[in-house]
């Protein structure tokens, strides 16, 4: 007989729960969270909320919570959660995660569990989580920690009783709420300063550029309003219910990132304000022209505070800056410390001028500075031959201009009365041989000012009338034309010519030859118009600093007005104004000047063009470098109808053909140069300290270009290129371009080649 039977239906499989803790296990699992949540406080720099204390809680939390977790989780999951920290740890941090790798290995290798070990391994996994490198140090690096500590908190809460989970599903609705509290005091904030927020911030940047442009004419009362405004920003960031808001991560960075920014543009408007009440330029003229030199150091306190608070705005701005701050927020807050970073220098700079300048300007008695008047239609090495030249002296914040004249006014090629040199050491040969002794037109036969200065130093207080010197201006048309920016337009002496800002550098590196049959002629109207300008600038009423740096600065900028002083407390300011004309190389690093000479003498090089291609080829692993300067040259002269003067025709050349020497000073060795691909010959030999000056000569008929390479070679410091270019300030701007490439690692920004 058969008898049916009918199978049990199958058990759900029972879920396995672990025993209950023991007090030990407990002890030990609170100890290594605490000390856990030390290390993590106290190591990582994750910010969350832009807020210390909050970002050292959370933290904190973070670990605690990855070190319970880990108690309890399964080894899998801390198996996984180990792998993905070690390999996003940064730096030595690997090791960490590494150790945890090492203890979950070892659980699931002996198939056994352990409270404890999972706690150090999800303590080293939290930690390690908070200390991420790889992809970047962004939201990336968030979403790779919190899909880690996912992991074991997810497998925790599947193994934990139904009491643990309860209570852990409490905690986190508490926190929702209170995230969701802080979200709706954010959006009040936004609501109800959404607006002064906006005009806080627009007025802070426009209390930065006063600043930073040392503007007497701004309102005291309109800077007093931005602080004000500013300050009820803060006020309201700071309220106690915004300590919710604050607490949220992301959500408190945006606030802080505010808060920081009204406060930055708070003290901004302040130093203003204050700067606005106590600096009055207006009451530097002195009668009859001049600086009132009392005055000026009385400005010494307002604008070495300006310089402070904007030192302490920038970091403060620097600070609020956050991987969590919201794209619109952060663009705001980029633009703002970039303006404050910029008003900082500028009140760098004032704080050294107010320092500096009374001594240029004579307070430690009579200073004498020859200004050097060089014309790039005929080219040296410092831009242009000295065309005129004035002795300018001060004394007690007074301004004289003692005389204006021309080179064979120091001395002639023939006269008896040729000064010369006590000491040649420390003059480029290439200098020497250019006869400055016989030939002053020649002192700019160098592109380092301060050699220039050394040069005429001995020499000019052997020319007749001449004294000892303290310093030497360089200045050339486009400068003269600044000048004439400020001093409005004048006429030339002798003619009816009126020339401005617009057209003064064309008319003296072109016009005047045109205009006047006679060399002498011009030469002596120019001598006058310089010296009728330099009265009006001197004399004249003061103009202020943003004046001043609005007409001289595209000057400064392109080597067309320089300065330098014999005395060492002058050099900060000089070299900061960046017009001191200084050519020196850092010791492992590379320079590059191209400099032409005009061999014949005449003034063609007026319609001189220029077209340079450095194409560097760079190891940084091992520091070699090759580079081939390309230049190319092109003379837009016509064949007819030049002047004498310019279109001189050089020794077996035609008429309007520009004969130049054309030189580049550089560190590195010569292995050859070519004119139109046809190996050329070319001199080598030192030059300033550190360079060598490799020259080529040729000839460029009217209308035609040529093609000049230079090959380069040699080592530098290996790891970073650094690369000083000089430009020759020549009556027609250079077109230049830098190609690198690397042969090595690839550049800052993961470019590999250039």
């Amino acid at each position: 007989m058969t008898v049916a039977t009918t199978p049990a239906p199958a058990r759900p499989k029972a879920r396995r729960q672990r025993r209950p803790a023991t007090p030990a296990q407990i002890l030990s699992v609170v100890a290594i969270a605490a000390v856990a949540a030390t290390i993590a406080a106290a190591t990582s720099d994750a910010s969350p909320t832009g807020q210390p204390a909050l970002d050292a809680a959370w933290r904190a939390a973070l670990v605690v919570a990855c070190t319970v977790a880990g108690a309890r989780a399964r080894r899998w999951s801390l198996v996984v959660a180990a792998g993905i920290v070690t390999i996003g740890a940064a730096d030595w941090w690997s090791i960490a995660g590494l150790a945890a790798l090492a203890t979950t290995f070892g659980l699931a290798w002996d198939q056994r569990r352990s409270r404890i070990v999972g706690s150090i391994a999800g303590a080293l996994i939290g930690v390690t989580a908070l200390h991420l490198g790889w992809p970047t140090a962004t939201f990336a690096t968030a979403v790779v920690a919190a899909v880690a500590v996912g992991v074991v908190c997810a497998s925790a809460y599947r193994t934990s009783s139904r009491r643990v989970r309860r209570r852990v599903r409490i905690a986190a609705y508490v926190t929702a709420a209170l995230m969701v509290l802080g979200m709706v005091c954010a959006a009040a904030f936004g609501l109800t300063q959404r607006s002064t927020v906006q005009q806080a911030i627009d007025e802070a940047m426009s209390a930065a550029d006063a600043v930073g442009a040392s503007s007497t004419e701004a309102s005291t009362e309109g800077f007093a309003s931005a602080r004000t405004k500013l300050d009820q920003v803060v006020a309201a960031a700071e309220r106690p219910w915004m300590l919710f808001a604050r607490a949220v991560p992301v959500l408190g960075a945006n606030v802080g990132s505010v808060r920081d920014s009204a406060a930055a543009g708070a003290d901004l408007a302040g130093a203003a304000e204050r700067l606005s009440a106590q600096v009055d330029y207006e009451r530097l003229q002195l009668p009859g022209g001049g600086i009132d030199l009392a005055v000026l150091r009385s400005f010494a306190a307002p604008v070495a505070d300006a310089e402070a608070t904007l030192a302490q705005a920038e970091r403060t701005l620097a600070d609020a800056s956050s991987p969590w701050v919201l794209a619109p927020v952060a663009e705001r807050l980029t633009d703002l410390h970039d303006r404050v970073k910029a008003a900082h220098g500028d009140a760098t700079t004032a704080r050294l001028a107010v320092e500096a300048a009374p001594g240029i300007l004579g307070a430690d008695g009579a200073r004498r500075y020859l200004l050097m008047l060089g014309n790039p239609a005929e080219a040296r090495d410092l831009g242009g031959h000295l065309g005129n030249w004035a002795e300018i002296t001060t004394d007690g914040g007074r301004i004289d201009v003692v005389r204006v004249g021309t080179p064979y006014e120091l001395f002639g090629p023939t006269g008896p009365d040729r000064p010369f040199l006590a000491e040649t050491d420390g003059y480029p040969r290439s200098l020497l041989e250019m006869n400055p002794t016989r030939f002053p037109q020649n002192w700019g036969g160098t592109p380092d000012l301060p050699t220039v200065a050394r040069l005429a130093a001995q020499l000019y207080p052997q020319t007749a009338g001449g004294g000892p010197l303290d310093g030497v201006i360089y200045a050339d048309p486009t400068a003269f034309a600044a000048a004439l920016s400020i001093t409005g337009p004048t006429t030339v002496p002798g003619t009816t010519t009126t020339i401005d800002a617009s057209n003064a550098a064309e008319y003296l590196e072109r016009g005047q030859y045109a205009e006047f049959d006679q060399e002498s002629k011009g030469d002596q109207a120019v001598t006058e118009l310089v010296r009728h300008v330099l009265d009006q600038l001197l004399e004249g009423p003061l103009p202020s600093p943003a004046a001043v740096a609005t007409a001289f600065g595209p000057a400064v900028d392109g080597g067309h007005l320089k300065f330098v002083t014999l005395h060492d407390t002058d050099r900060p300011l000089l070299n900061r104004l960046g017009v001191d004309g200084a050519v020196q190389v850092e010791d492992g690093a590379d320079l590059l000047a191209v400099i032409s000479r005009n061999a014949n003498p005449s003034k063609i090089d007026s319609y001189l063009e220029r077209t340079i291609d450095d194409r560097v080829s760079w190891n940084p692993d091992t520091g070699e470098v090759r580079s081939q300067v390309v230049v190319t040259l092109t003379n837009t002269a016509p064949a007819e109808g030049l002047a004498p003067v310019v279109g001189l025709p050089p020794p077996g050349g035609s008429p309007g053909t520009n004969r130049t020497e054309l030189a580049v000073l550089t560190p590195l060795r010569t292995t050859g140069a070519s004119i139109d691909g046809v190996r050329a010959p070319i001199g080598t030999r030192t030059d300033l300290p550190g360079l060598l000056r490799h020259t080529v000569s040729l000839d460029l008929a009217p209308g035609q270009s040529r093609t000049v390479v230079f090959d380069l070679s040699g080592h530098l410091d290996p790891g970073d290129y650094r690369l000083r270019w000089v430009g020759q300030a020549l009556a027609n701007p250079d077109q230049a371009r830098l190609t690198i490439h690397s042969s090595g690692a690839p550049f800052l920004g993961g470019v590999e080649a250039g």
